[in-house]
């Protein structure tokens, strides 16, 4: 997908309804003439109606204990290999995006927590 990066941003305001009603009426117009972006949007839409249909799942106690002590530990250099502990999230969901980020999700207030660049 090569449209501009504000479009992706005017998308996610859009899905945590903080969009203006300038910033929607440009981004509606765009997706009636991009299919990049209109599917895009589709799967951002997907995303979280999977992430809301997984609320009610609960990981068990031990899981991020568990999940972090199977992790890579600090390199010795002082670069971490993981940030480690405890984001604050009890579950999240990652997924990779059209938009050449990965995205995390926090099931627990189903909301988006932040994006990677990967490419």
């Amino acid at each position: 997908m090569k449209c501009s990066e504000q479009i992706i941003d005017y998308m996610h305001e859009y899905l945590d309804e903080e969009i203006s009603e300038e910033h929607e009426k440009i981004l509606r117009e765009h997706l009636q003439s991009c299919s990049d972006c209109q599917e895009y949007f589709r799967e951002l839409n997907k995303a979280i109606a999977l992430v809301q249909s997984t609320s009610h799942i609960q990981a068990p106690d031990d899981f991020t204990s568990k999940v972090m002590s199977g992790l890579p530990r600090e390199k010795k250099n002082g670069n971490p290999a993981l940030v480690q502990e405890s984001s604050g999230f009890n579950s999240c969901l990652a997924f990779p995006g059209a938009d050449d980020r990965e995205h995390l999700f926090d099931l627990e207030s189903r909301t988006p927590v932040f994006c990677i660049e990967t490419a």
